[in-house]
């Protein structure tokens, strides 16, 4: 450690760890209570199984070397091979019915996980600590095996505590000093157990982060997404590097893992061969002395080693294990409390980290019940982003009057999205609010609050659905098909979209596929269709605000101009915000603001902002303006 101290791993206190367990195990008796009720019923088959061995042994060969009676010997093998076998059954039924519900519980899991990356706030999205914590919830659920795992830990915890129970009461009224002797080695193994544990949580905290890099690096190499990329640009080579050294990080962090704990358990194998051979000889001395019999001599050592191997060692083990698995299941819970975003009525701003300033607004959440298009107003508005110190909007103050179309400008890195992202909710404010008609937007239900809003951000995304598919979603009729549009009506959006052309083209029209996932026929859209597309699915809401984020910066000239040619149709009966760096949009619009220092520098009609030659917006104006003029 270069003379340094190391760092000591922080770990749940016993109570934190109980309630971890109370969390889980109350979760999977409430979704899947028979899957629940056989991990437990496996308790009586793995509890009475190892008494097979210990008892009837001594039966048969005290009756062997003793009174030799057929009948009773008969009956004593009988008795075993029926107890093993029908303990068997049991146990080969319930190991049957476990695992239907292993996979049951794992694809439970799994939807849950998606449904939080879905549902939690949009902040936590962009946010490292959050990705963290989200690859550390998937690393601790999978290492840790998850709720199966777990309710099978705790029905050998029980087990084992039965069987150590029986055991202790057959060793201490032969041999008390076999008792001792089998404390010894357990109180040494549990020693010894401790620290591998905790070798084990040292470098599984090293792995999110390793994850996450190795995860990226390798999606890249066979997402077919990067194809022209790596190969236009030769990246093959950098690509390999990167996931070359990123898996030499994971090696060398689970060879050093793995030779952490090499030791103990060569120390542990060590212990138990000491024990054996110690056992062996005192019952050996205990038979030639005649203080017990040969049945006797086969019991207790049997005994003795199901008490280590199948009592108190198994116990304590699976107590740490289960300690363990704990700490690791801690992580799944710690990202499920993230906050949602539709969580505020339910636990009060002052739960939410960054809301905290906005106090506890529980049952002061109005309805939003007037979908008109509304005043928007920007209060004295600063943000910024998380864990950062730079303010990237200070002491905004501005109104967007009903049905009034805004463009906004300004270079990259002004803070034009992020003035769309507040409007939106995707973050609270740092300072200062943000009103409709009056009111504080986060006085608004979260889900009422969305029907406002219909945006297509620069970096929009579509789903390898169906062109219905994908355009119903902004209808709000994907789910279960309420609110779905006509035919007719998703034509019409696909006009005034300018996609109208290309769907006329496709065979199966609106019931194309999109991208190669799902379908085999399915179409691969430009760039600029794939833009059409996502302005057709912000019109299909029929949102009273509608935002688009650089609408046509992936079309061409001709594109562009139809697209706005149909831009008072588009718009119509709704309040517009433009963003855009092709100033000819502005001529479109009501007012312009123009973006600069983290704040609205400037405002005005295009015509305003013209006469004022020095002004930010004239310069830019012009100097796009010189690149279609004739030299």
């Amino acid at each position: 450690m270069s003379g340094k101290k190391k760092k000591k791993e922080h770990k749940l206190t016993f109570r934190q760890r109980f309630g971890v367990l109370t969390y889980f195990v109350a979760l999977a008796a409430r979704e899947n209570k028979m899957a629940v009720f056989w991990y437990f019923f496996d308790i009586v088959p793995t509890t009475l199984q190892p008494f097979v061995p210990i008892v009837f042994p001594k039966l048969i060969l005290d009756e062997l070397v003793g009174s030799r009676r057929p009948g009773w010997l008969l009956m004593w093998v009988l008795l075993m091979i029926l107890s093993d076998t029908l303990l068997r059954f049991i146990g080969y039924y319930t190991e049957y019915k476990t695992t239907i519900g292993t996979v049951w519980f794992d694809q439970y899991i799994e939807r849950k996980f998606s449904g939080k990356v879905m549902k939690m706030k949009f902040a936590f999205t962009e946010n490292a600590k959050a990705m963290d914590q989200y690859q550390k919830a998937l690393n601790g659920y999978q290492y840790s095996g998850g709720i199966c795992t777990l309710l099978m830990e705790l029905g050998t915890l029980l087990s084992a505590f039965f069987t150590m129970i029986g055991v202790i009461g057959i060793i201490t009224t032969a041999s008390p000093l076999l008792l001792a002797l089998s404390a010894l080695v357990v109180i040494s193994s549990l020693i010894l157990k401790a620290k591998e544990i905790n070798v084990r949580i040292h470098f599984y905290n090293l792995r999110p982060k390793m994850d996450r890099i190795y995860g990226y690096v390798f999606h890249n190499l066979c997402d077919f997404a990067y194809g022209k990329d790596l190969r236009l640009y030769e990246g093959h080579g950098m690509i390999r590097k990167m996931a070359s050294d990123a898996s030499d990080m994971l090696y060398d962090n689970e060879r050093a893992s793995a030779n952490g704990r090499q030791k103990y358990d060569l120390i542990t194998g060590a212990v138990d061969t000491a024990k054996n051979m110690v056992t062996y000889g005192y019952l050996g001395i205990l038979v030639l002395l005649g203080r017990i019999t040969v049945g006797d001599f086969t019991m207790l050592m049997n005994a003795a080693d199901t008490l280590t191997r199948g009592g108190i060692l198994p116990l304590i083990n699976n107590l740490q294990e289960l300690g363990n698995d704990l700490e690791l299941m801690n992580e799944y819970r710690i990202f499920m409390d993230y906050p949602e975003e539709d969580q505020e009525e339910e636990k009060g701003f002052a739960s939410i980290p960054g809301l905290e300033g906005f106090g506890s607004m529980r049952k002061m959440l109005l309805p939003l019940k007037d979908l008109a298009a509304p005043l928007i107003e920007f209060r004295d508005v600063t943000f910024r982003y998380p864990d950062t110190d730079r303010d990237v909007l200070r002491h905004v103050n501005l109104k967007i009057n009903p049905l009034e179309h805004i463009s906004v400008v300004g270079e990259n890195g002004a803070g034009k999205t992020t003035f769309i992202k507040l409007l939106c909710r995707l973050y609270p404010v740092t300072e200062g609010d943000i009103l409709i008609n009056g009111v504080s937007i986060y006085r608004y239900r979260y889900q009422e609050y969305m029907k406002l809003l219909s945006v297509v951000f620069q970096d929009f995304r579509l789903f390898s659905f169906t062109i219905r598919e994908n355009l119903q979603l902004g209808a709000g009729g994907g789910e279960n098909g309420a609110g779905a549009l006509t035919d007719q009506r998703l034509r019409e959006v696909c006009r005034m979209a300018g996609f109208s052309q290309r769907l006329e083209s496709l065979p199966k029209g609106l019931d194309t596929g999109l991208y190669k996932h799902f379908y085999e026929d399915g179409i691969e859209p430009s760039g600029g269709e794939g833009q059409k597309l996502a302005i057709a699915r912000a019109l299909c809401k029929e949102a009273p605000v509608v935002v688009l984020d650089e609408p046509t910066a992936a079309l061409d000239p001709v594109a562009e101009a139809e697209i706005y040619e149909h831009f008072q149709q588009m718009t119509r009966g709704k309040t517009a915000i433009f963003i855009s760096h092709r100033l000819s949009s502005c001529q479109f619009c009501d007012r312009i603001l123009v973006f600069a220092g983290s704040r609205v520098a400037e405002s005005g009609t295009h015509g305003e902002l013209l006469e004022k030659p020095d002004g930010i917006y004239a310069k830019m104006f012009r100097a796009q303006a010189e690149h279609y003029q004739d030299k």
